[in-house]
């Protein structure tokens, strides 16, 4: 457990890495959750640690819950999120300019899912 969670430049927001724990998982892109229990919004550097297969490349940042592109083509030591207030983002480092696959309410990238489609019961939740 130790490995899913780690610090960022900001000592009340924490990231977690989703993939940390996941052994039998197909490859997939570096995933980070970022929690702001804050009550107001965050601007935090990522760890970048979970994306070492990247060094010295730029990413594209992929936010799952808001279905939308961050930010492209951005150096992994420059990559600052900000994060709503009481709120989580979950952000997915993708290759840059990497085209993005959608279907059915899902989101794939290279045949590698990166976004399910929501199930109906979670529409009225935020």
């Amino acid at each position: 457990m130790g490995g899913l969670v780690q610090r960022t430049d900001h000592p009340h927001v924490p990231q977690f890495d989703l993939r940390a724990n996941d052994r039998f998982a197909p490859d997939s892109f570096p995933t980070i959750l970022l929690y702001n229990a804050l009550n107001s919004a965050q601007r935090v550097h990522l760890n970048t640690s979970v994306a070492q297969r990247y060094a010295g490349r730029a990413v594209d940042l992929y936010e799952t819950t808001t279905d939308h592109m961050l930010a492209t083509a951005m150096r992994l030591d420059d990559v600052v999120v900000t994060v709503p207030a009481q709120q989580a983002v979950i952000v997915v480092l993708l290759p840059a300019n990497s085209s993005l696959q959608r279907q059915g309410g899902q989101v794939s990238v290279n045949s590698a899912m990166v976004r399910f489609r929501r199930c109906l019961w979670l529409r009225g939740l935020k």
